[in-house]
């Protein structure tokens, strides 16, 4: 920022103004690239390559500042669009570590912060548990014992400092409070009609993220603000506002940034209508700012409750969601074109149901890493990560590179498909496979003369040999009754093999009695006699 300065004052010197040096001094001290160049820095995770808060802050000073004449006349906050521009072209790059994101105690395994695990976790932002984050308390939450953006993590220091330029009158009080008290009541709204503790909820809302450093030090800014305090406040309403909005109605895991640019959007025209009017309709404005915030309250608790199941807007009876009955994580990372100087890595996270079928398949980061790409890949996504949740855990870690069907590839995004299986296959890794069957008379009497088959899938984790998953399949029963009480005792059969060791199972000399069986297991015997001979002969064989 102080070099882009250095070369905007350089273009505009003229013989006019005197001796150079002096001139260019003048220059970048009324123009405060420092200033730009702090807050932006502060609003970007620690493993941001330096190119990119280079480039970042190239665009904030000479395109966001010196577009609308510098310091002053610059109609938009530098720091608030130079991050909007980091994080639009270079958002793959934006790391909260160093090395390996394992290295950080405080991050997850693939290197999300709490912002973007805590909207993975409750879409639409409706949860207040921060149990097995990387905070797990509000006190450590608003202490700021995590990994974040550099300068938003402390909210505790946030406010001690943003207190002192306020008594020392560097800024206007009213843009922060009246974002701070909307978001807070925006959430408390959300809480009610979500069932939630509103208390916690809102406290959870508004410390996660940067809203208090966004608040304190970037809203407040004097040149992109109103001049009245009528207009400072007002601001602070429609930035509260369009935060709230973005974190619940869309994918986003934050939206500060995008607050505030509004706000400056909106700060000329409510200056035109608000300049001069010093004591007039003092009553009549702030009740407009009160209906204002208590309009943003009542958008959110509405889409809020269209969200809640059962409610009139909510989604169809016929759309079903799957919650998965695991999720394991996975990451790959490969150059995105020959050329190209740096790599990729994707994150991603794929939900299995109980027959380790792929029901859901999460994009955290890296999909591609150039704007046009990234684009082609979210417009044509769809057939691709559909046609991965017909696939079995089993079919996905037999495929390789070579035989990958043309419906997990996209013409002119290679790369990216093949990161993505990588990444599916990753995820998997550990988890070794194994296949076993087994076969008997299905009864003892003379009407029984056909052998009947059932065939088991165990998964295993090869590091500690747990049984993740089981698979059962082929003739489990006769049909009648016999069907019917196997199939409303089958998850307890599975989860009664499902966290045990291969050499616990092997153990068992003979089938055992499952805990919670629905009615009796007499009359199913040789079902599950033929359900144990299956699972005792997979874990024997060979992983596939």
């Amino acid at each position: 920022t102080f070099l882009a300065d250095l070369f905007v004052g350089a273009l505009k010197y003229q013989p006019s103004h005197g001796r150079l040096r002096p001139y260019l001094f003048g220059f970048v001290k009324k123009n405060y690239s420092y200033v730009t160049a702090v807050l932006m820095t502060l609003t970007l995770p620690i493993g941001t390559p330096y190119y990119v808060v280079i480039l970042g802050s190239l665009f904030a000073t000479l395109i966001v500042k010196y577009t609308f004449g510098g310091f002053g006349a610059n109609m938009f906050n530098p720091a608030a669009f130079g991050r909007i521009f980091v994080g639009v072209a270079f958002a793959s790059q934006l790391n909260a570590y160093i090395g390996s994101p394992t290295d950080v105690p405080s991050l997850t395994a693939t290197g999300q912060t709490i912002t973007t695990v805590f909207n993975a976790t409750y879409p639409g932002w409706i949860g207040t548990s921060l149990t097995n984050f990387p905070v797990d308390s509000l006190w450590r939450l608003y202490l700021g014992n995590y990994s974040g953006a550099l300068g938003e993590t402390s909210v505790l220091l946030i406010v001690l400092i943003g207190s002192i330029l306020t008594i020392l009158k560097a800024h206007n009080w009213r843009p922060t409070v009246f974002f701070l008290v909307t978001i807070w009541l925006s959430a408390f709204g959300i809480a009610l009609v979500s069932g939630l503790n509103p208390i916690i909820y809102a406290f959870t809302f508004v410390g996660i993220g940067s809203v208090f450093f966004g608040g304190m030090f970037m809203l407040t800014d004097p040149v992109t603000s109103p001049t009245t305090n009528f207009g400072k406040a007002l601001i602070g309403i429609i930035a509260g506002l369009v935060v709230v909005l973005i974190r619940t109605q869309t994918g986003l895991p934050e939206g500060v940034i995008y607050g505030i640019a509004v706000a400056n959007l909106a700060s000329p025209i409510i200056d035109k209508y608000t300049t001069g009017l010093t004591n007039q309709f003092l009553k009549q404005r702030y009740a407009l700012l009160l209906a204002v915030m208590f309009t943003s309250v009542g958008i959110s608790s509405i889409n809020a409750f269209a969200a809640i199941p059962g409610s009139s807007t909510s989604q169809s009876s016929s759309e079903i969601v799957v919650t998965p009955f695991k999720v394991f994580t996975g990451q790959a990372t490969s150059y995105a074109y020959d050329e190209a100087e740096e790599e990729t890595t994707i994150f991603i996270e794929v939900g299995v149901d109980r027959d380790f079928k792929i029901v859901d398949i999460t994009i955290l980061s890296g999909a591609s890493s150039l704007g046009g790409y990234l684009t082609n890949w979210n417009n044509q996504k769809g057939p691709v990560l559909d046609y991965y949740k017909t696939l079995t855990i089993q079919e996905v870690k037999a495929l390789t590179i070579a035989t990958l069907p043309s419906q997990l590839t996209l013409t002119g995004l290679t790369v990216t498909t093949d990161r993505l299986f990588e990444a599916v296959q990753q995820s998997v890794a550990h988890l070794d496979v194994y296949q076993g069957s087994a076969s008997s008379f299905s009864c003892d009497d003379e009407y029984c003369d056909e052998l009947k088959t059932i065939e088991a899938t165990v998964y295993v984790d090869r590091e500690t040999s747990v049984i993740e998953g089981l698979v059962l399949e082929g003739y489990v029963a006769s049909t009648g009754s016999y069907l019917t009480r196997y199939q409303s005792n089958k998850e307890v059969i599975q989860d009664y093999y499902i966290g045990q060791t291969v050499a616990s199972v092997l153990a068992l000399n003979q089938p055992p009695l499952y805990p919670d069986f629905d009615g009796t297991q007499t009359g199913l015997t040789v079902t599950l006699d033929r359900i144990f001979d299956a699972i005792i002969d997979a874990l024997k064989s060979e992983a596939l």
